[in-house]
């Protein structure tokens, strides 16, 4: 597999994101989806990772909350990306592991929407 630059780049945030770096994790994701490279559904997904991580240790309702929506919003761009590719294993990313973390996300955002009522 030839690395592609947005390739190196998700993986430059997911070892800051490992490190607990989630602000600059964020910065070098958002690096990676500018280059709209062919990598550009695993970074969305990776990204929304993040994301869901962030959502689920937050003990701020709101940032929870908005954490979850960016979650929910990479992982349906993930999916988009990936069933518009001619790239097999991109198109692979709705059958495994972004459809389930889109609706892990779902549900939890779901959730906190009725606990405010």
């Amino acid at each position: 597999m030839i690395e592609t630059d947005d390739m190196k780049l998700a993986m430059k945030a997911g070892k800051l994101q490992t490190a607990g770096k989630y602000d600059e994790a964020l910065k070098v994701y958002a690096q990676a989806i500018d280059l709209k490279g062919r990598f550009a559904p695993f970074v969305y997904h990776n990204r929304g990772m993040l994301y869901l991580h962030r959502a689920k240790a937050s003990k701020n309702r709101q940032s929870r909350i908005a954490d979850l929506q960016r979650a929910i919003a990479d992982f349906n761009t993930s999916i988009h990306l990936g069933a518009a590719s001619k790239d097999e294993l991109n198109r692979g990313l709705e059958k495994v592991a972004t459809r389930a973390n889109l609706d892990e996300a779902t549900k939890l955002l779901d959730q906190e929407s009725h606990a405010t009522r």
